[in-house]
């Protein structure tokens, strides 16, 4: 009787200690949602891979579009790290969260149009909760402008470009597989200019793969 009362009071606090770290699980992740960076990844993941249903290889592609004109907005305030693409004028104490806000907006309003309504809707949101005034306002502007100035860099980048792939016969070539046999969802992918890479076969082998009968 005795060793049956240990299991449970063992099993008892192994529970209170289960539920404990759950409650902890949850209350960091509710502060980690006030972060408005991975609030607006969620967003946009929303957007691209829910809503729109776009491959995830191409809802990548749009989410690194996204963060670039973020980092760029953000770094230009803060001035921490070299800066992807464009370096702006920002008035001192503007609104990081807001640069960062309006930068994913106008991103993600460009990339998916049909679905302005909703993103604006989030967007006013994350911005009913900064403070008004000349921070915030300067905030903005400086978000603005950097996705503007990622979306003009990445304009003609090869995204949805049509690419035709024609699968081999060969052994080493890649084959349609079972049960649909479908064509690849993005093969526009193998050509898209790369976000820091300077080419999309930068780091293949010159030569190519060894040949299947080597040793390799």
């Amino acid at each position: 009787m005795r060793l049956a009362q240990i299991k449970l009071s063992v099993r008892s606090t192994i529970f209170r200690l289960l539920f404990s770290l759950l409650a902890a699980y949850m209350a960091c992740g509710g502060a980690a949602a006030q972060n408005v960076v991975t609030d607006w990844n969620a967003i946009a993941v929303q957007t691209s891979a829910v809503n729109a249903k776009v491959p995830p290889g191409a809802t990548a592609v749009n989410l690194a579009i996204m963060h670039l004109a973020m980092y760029d907005a953000v770094n230009s305030m803060n001035g921490w790290f070299q800066p992807y693409a464009v370096k702006l004028q920002a008035f001192q104490g503007a609104s990081e969260d807001a640069a960062a806000a309006a930068a994913a907006h106008r991103v993600l309003v460009s990339l998916f149009p049909a679905q302005q309504a909703a993103l604006d809707g989030s967007y006013d949101s994350t911005l009913a909760l900064i403070p008004d005034g000349a921070s915030k306002a300067n905030g903005i502007a400086v978000g603005e402008a950097a996705a503007l100035a990622i979306l003009a860099l990445r304009a003609n980048d090869g995204r949805n470009a049509n690419v035709v792939f024609v699968p081999g016969s060969g052994p080493g070539e890649y084959q349609l597989t079972q049960p649909a046999f479908a064509p690849p969802q993005t093969p526009w992918l193998a050509q898209v200019t790369p976000s820091r890479m300077k080419s999309p076969s930068q780091f293949r082998p010159v030569q190519g793969p060894p040949p299947l009968g080597s040793f390799a």
